[in-house]
């Protein structure tokens, strides 16, 4: 990530902050919204968010498969880790 500072009046500034929240977004992102749709050539990161609720059943369902397990394991057994953990300490520490 690179930062960019930049000199705005005052006066646009506050215009360019209301129209941002009037469309629901912060300034930072509103103002490389419109940067991108000023350089069609730069292309707007994929939307990776599940378009619907079949669709992120269908990826769950696909982990599920990788996962090699039929279902997660206990609370007690995850509980039982983290204590043990905790008493164990980071090895070599």
């Amino acid at each position: 990530m690179v930062r960019i500072q930049l000199d705005i009046p005052e006066a646009e500034r506050e215009q360019f902050a209301k129209q941002a929240e009037r469309e629901g977004m912060a300034l930072e992102a509103w103002l490389i919204s419109v940067a991108r749709q000023h350089s069609p050539q730069l292309a707007a990161p994929a939307d990776d968010r599940f378009q619907s609720v079949e669709e992120l059943m269908a990826f769950l369902e696909e982990c599920r498969a990788n996962s090699g397990l039929e279902r997660e394991p206990e609370w007690e057994v995850h509980l039982r880790n983290m204590h043990d953990s905790r008493i164990q300490g980071i090895p070599g520490v």
